[in-house]
Formats: structure tokens, C-alpha cells, sequence
């Protein structure tokens, strides 16, 4: 099912919590934070609870939480469970964590929906395109659950209080996997699940600014890279 959450500034999990998060979402975690000179970092690939953990406690230490962050705990659904599939992402300026399916096909060379998604239009994905195309971009995404963080703390999160996304002490969950509720939607809203779960082509064919020409054909969607 997987976990994606978005700590506002000052906030940060309690160890019940993230261990809970961990407990049911075993496949890999790793975060996104804003560094002292105001640009994304990416740390993940953490396969084993004790040692997240306390590498996710070493930077509330140092403060690293006086900025937005990103968290990611994840469950398997495509791609293998190695470090590369895990969460977060880079993209233009910033890092994304995405929570559900945007679609399932046999022939993805190991890589999760997520990875390829933010490798193909890395620098698309960036914080004036999301911003001013919000709407366009939350209707493409369906119910998947979206969350990016950029430079200096800027963040936009997607389907926020859609299928399960909450807030509770400034702090963003995905779902309710983190109190021990469970709540999964796969695909987007207009095309249903399966191996063509995401419409973002159709979406945005209208946005030339994007330059979204949609998914690789070998997954089903769109035209080839």
C-alpha cells in the first residue's frame, strides 16, 4: 500500500508512529529535506527499521525539520524492492512521493510506476508547472495520492484529503496506514485500474508548456521515448 507524508515545519513523526509506518510498509523508507543552502536532498534506500529510524532521527537532531519533508514508507506493488525503487524521487528542483498506482505492466524492467514516472518527465515536473496547472495535473492523477517538495520549502501535495489523504498536527499522511486505518484506491478515477490506471496523456494535451506526451507505449500509454 505504501505511506507518503509531509512533515510542515518543526514537525516530526513520533517513534511509535514511524514504526508503525515501517511495521506494514516493509520495502524500503527514505526521505526528502531542504539543506542549509535551501535546496532538496535526497536520502533513502533504508531496508531495515532500527537503522531508518535513527538516520531519520540524526536529522530531527540537527534540525533538519525546520522545513517541509518528505516521507516514504514503502509496500511493493510494481517494480522490485531494491533501493532505487524506493521513495522519494528527484525531479526539477525538488523530490516526489507518491502513494498508489499509476499503472502495472510486466515489461517495466524492474522500476516501480513511481521511478519511471519521475524519470521521464523529471523536468516537467517542476514547481511553476505543477503550481499553475494544478487542476489539470489533480484531475490526471485520479486518486493517486501525489506529494512534491522544492527548493526553500515549497510544497504542493495532490488528492490531499482524497482516498484516505489526512491531516492531523501538521502533518500529511497519505493514508490512515499510520493510526492503523487502511483505505486503497488503484488507478484514476477515469480510467479504473489495472495496466492503463493513469489518464495523464489525456489529461494535459492542451498544455504545451508541459510537454507531456505521455507514458512509454511499452507500458500501455501513450507514445514511445
Amino acid at each position: 500500500m505504501c505511506i507518503a507524508i509531509l512533515t510542515t515545519p518543526n514537525k516530526a513523526l513520533d517513534e511509535k508512529t514511524f514504526r508503525r509506518c515501517f511495521s506494514i510498509n516493509r520495502d524500503g523508507f527514505g526521505m526528502a529535506f531542504v539543506n542549509d543552502d535551501g535546496k532538496v536532498e535526497i536520502d533513502k534506500g533504508f531496508m531495515a527499521e532500527d537503522y531508518a529510524w535513527k538516520s531519520y532521527m540524526e536529522k530531527i537532531n540537527k534540525g533538519i525539520n525546520k522545513n517541509p519533508m518528505l516521507l516514504h514508507f514503502r509496500l511493493r506493488t510494481a517494480g522490485s524492492v531494491d533501493q532505487g525503487n524506493c521513495h522519494p524521487f528527484a525531479v526539477k528542483g525538488g523530490a516526489m512521493v507518491h502513494n498508489g498506482t499509476f499503472w502495472r505492466d510486466g515489461n517495466m524492467n524492474g522500476k516501480s510506476d513511481s521511478r519511471i514516472l519521475a524519470e521521464t518527465y523529471h523536468d516537467k515536473l517542476h514547481y511553476a508547472n505543477l503550481s499553475a496547472n494544478k487542476n489539470e495535473f489533480q484531475d490526471a492523477f485520479g486518486y493517486n495520492r501525489v506529494a512534491f517538495l522544492f527548493n526553500e520549502g515549497k510544497y504542493i501535495i495532490f488528492s490531499e484529503e482524497k482516498d484516505g489523504g489526512q491531516w492531523d498536527d501538521g502533518i500529511w499522511y497519505s493514508n490512515g496506514g499510520w493510526k492503523g486505518q487502511y483505505h486503497e484506491r488503484v488507478g484514476n478515477g477515469n480510467k479504473g485500474g489495472g495496466n492503463n490506471a493513469c489518464a495523464l496523456p489525456d489529461a494535459l494535451d492542451d498544455f504545451e508548456d508541459t510537454g507531456w506526451l505521455g507514458y512509454p507505449s511499452r507500458y500501455g500509454i501513450g507514445a514511445d521515448i
